[in-house]
């Protein structure tokens, strides 16, 4: 039985073309001579799948599983009860070798069994159609697709699941002819119920099947101006479906179920609304989430279960845990089976009718007609978990739904920290969808939908009120804003560097949000938000104060600028020529503003400003010294050479 995810394709099966006979007045279907093709999925109505008629669906194997499906297929096709095995599919076939109840072997025919026996427990399908080497089977998978069918050529399907055994030919049929099948409807009039179908072109009779279990009673032919059929049926679960016949052929609609009890019994589905919160009791015992599952529990006031009920386009309800966000889910198609809560959303089996008993309400899962829930061995105690069961309309399957006095889950949060320069103020959290909210900073004020904030140090006390339609109760409280004054605090850099003709001074950063900072060169003057700079070689002290109406004290300190003599690089040449009656001397180039220059043509000679020259053929060598007061000294010596005119 594994799990495959095949193109479905829908089937349609049904076995026609009867002989018919009485066994204690009641009619039992005999296998067919003719064999009509499944092309879709199995009515959840259709005893033969879903019903504890199928000896797996009873003990809880239902399908999605090979075996079920294949049982009840069998079971379909032969009218009866099938004689094959009730274990793992890789049993059936050495099962039916050891009892011989059906014919078996290698060729496949319409209407058989084929199995393996590979993998953890085999598998088995049934043959559908049968079109030269192309064969369609129709399967299920244990785990994966409910229905779903493969059409391929014997060799690749026989492959396709390992352990390939052989084919059970339950019967000799005949494939029949494609006669359209009718589309069953049905009406209900107090006990009454009307069955009506689309006349059938070539039909000459049509048949009524009323099943029970596995019992069946046909009516009498009609003729084919007759489309309608009425019975009054007793409180138990039936099936009904019609045959079109057409000489030896047959079509047959789909299967209708009907179940008294649910629809006689049980009021109409209501419509409390089209969302709401509410809590699910029995007396004053609540229905609670337990460690994902529905369990009934005795709860304080504060705790009693709050769920979300909104309302589907069926008329359905999905009813969610408010505190872990978890969904109410059914296990469909099951009986005596626990409710639980899951966060998976999966529509199909999370949905509830909310029908009207005598007291309370019975909740029916809306993909499940002949089962409501209902309190586990019927006796509301605490610790009890709530399952699927049959309808009984017992105390056990009747709730009561509590809306009135839910007061709004909502989680209100304070604000309580040091001031950082941002805007603060309370949470709610927990806030249903739809919820209206609205502030206040004092009892006398309007109310408003804009939250209050606070930034500086200090209180303010908020005032909510949270709105709801879903709710009976709106909610009022209050909290406060508290900030508080924090460590004034800053990063402070002195600046220390060479001289490079800009301004410069001091660093002050990381300080909190809406600092001062004041300034000054001495002690003696007086506080000044300028900052002081420097430019020239030297160092200035910096003395700070920052304050903050936010911080608990002010930060003073000093720091120093800091500017030592850079490096200037002059460019100096002497000269070298011939005499041409003209005065000649070094060249510098590249020499920094504010600079002096001295020379002497001799150590033993002072420093001058005059630059010396020579005009005669000889040599002069010139010694020079540059001063700036923002760079450091250059000193060297070069020559003015003036040689003979040749």
């Amino acid at each position: 039985m594994r799990f495959l995810k095949k193109f479905i394709v829908s089937f349609l099966a049904i076995t026609l073309a009867v002989l018919t006979s009485f066994v204690n007045g009641t009619y039992q279907l005999k296998a067919k001579t003719y064999f009509f093709a499944r092309s879709s999925a199995p009515s959840k109505s259709d005893f033969h799948y879903y019903s504890d008629q199928n000896i797996y669906y009873k003990y809880d194997y239902g399908m999605p599983n090979c075996t079920a499906y294949a049982w009840g297929r069998a079971y379909e096709i032969l009218g009866e009860p099938p004689q094959l095995s009730t274990g793992m599919a890789k049993e059936w076939y050495d099962y039916n070798a050891k009892h011989h109840y059906y014919a078996y072997g290698s060729i496949p025919k319409v209407g058989s069994v084929m199995c393996w026996n590979g993998d953890w427990g085999g598998h088995v399908a049934i043959v559908e159609k049968i079109e030269g080497e192309y064969l369609t089977i129709s399967n299920s998978s244990y785990g994966g697709e409910a229905f779903y069918t493969q059409t391929n050529t014997f060799a690749y399907l026989k492959t396709y699941y390992p352990g390939f055994q052989g084919f059970l030919y339950l019967h000799d049929f005949t494939p029949a002819v494609n006669l359209a099948k009718p589309k069953l409807r049905v009406s209900r009039s107090g006990m009454n119920y009307t069955f009506q179908w689309d006349k059938i072109a070539d039909a000459t009779t049509y048949q009524i099947d009323v099943c029970h279990d596995a019992e069946c009673e046909l009516t009498d032919e009609f003729v084919t101006s007759k489309l309608t059929f009425t019975k009054a049926f007793a409180d138990q679960p039936y099936w009904v479906r019609v045959h079109a016949q057409h000489g030896d052929f047959a079509s047959v609609s789909n299967t209708v179920g009907v179940n008294p009890a649910a629809y006689h019994l049980m009021g109409t589905k209501q419509n409390l609304g089209t969302h709401f919160y509410a809590q699910i009791a029995f007396g004053d015992i609540y229905v609670k989430n337990v460690n994902h599952t529905a369990m009934l529990e005795t709860a304080t006031n504060d705790d009693k279960g709050i769920y979300e009920f909104i309302r589907q386009k069926d008329g359905s309800y999905t009813i969610k845990d408010t505190k872990t966000k978890e969904l109410l889910t059914s296990m469909r198609q099951k009986n005596n089976v626990d409710l639980f809560f899951t966060n998976i959303d999966d529509t199909k089996n999370q949905a509830f009718f909310l029908r009207k008993l005598k007291k309370g309400y019975a909740l029916q899962p809306s993909d499940t007609a002949y089962a409501v829930c209902g309190v586990k061995g019927e006796k509301a105690e605490r610790t009890t978990p709530i399952q699927i069961n049959r309808i009984a309309l017992t105390t056990s399957q009747s709730f009561r739904i509590q809306k009135g006095g839910i007061t709004l889950p909502v989680n209100v949060n304070a604000y309580k920290g040091s001031y950082d320069g941002k805007a603060h103020s309370i949470s709610l959290q927990n806030v249903p969808a739809g919820s209206t909210i609205t502030y206040r900073t004092s009892t006398k004020s309007g109310w408003s939908s804009k939250k209050p904030t606070r930034t500086n140090a200090g209180t303010t006390m908020v005032y909510y009120h949270v709105m709801n339609p879903h709710y009976a109760q709106d909610m009022y409280g209050s909290a406060e804003i508290i900030v508080h004054k924090a460590n004034c605090k800053a990063r402070i850099n002195d600046y220390k560097h060479t001289y490079d003709e800009k301004k410069h001074t001091i660093s002050i950063t990381k300080t909190l949000p809406g600092s001062t900072i004041y300034y000054r060169t001495s002690l003696k003057k007086d506080w000044t938000k300028e900052k002081p700079m420097r430019t020239n070689v030297g160092t200035t002290s910096v003395y700070y104060k920052i304050s903050n109406p936010n911080a608990r004290k002010t930060i003073t300190g000093k720091a120093n600028i800091t500017v030592s003599k850079a490096t200037q690089k002059p460019k100096i040449k002497g000269y070298n020529g011939n005499y041409d009656h003209k005065k000649h001397t070094l060249c510098m180039t590249q020499i920094k503003p504010h600079s002096t220059i001295y020379y002497r043509s001799n150590t033993k000679k002072k420093w001058s400003k005059i630059k010396p020259t020579r005009t005669s053929v000889g040599t002069t060598k010139v010694y020079y010294k540059i001063t700036n007061p923002n760079y450091k000294d250059v000193s060297g010596s070069v020559s003015i050479i003036i040689k003979k005119k040749p």
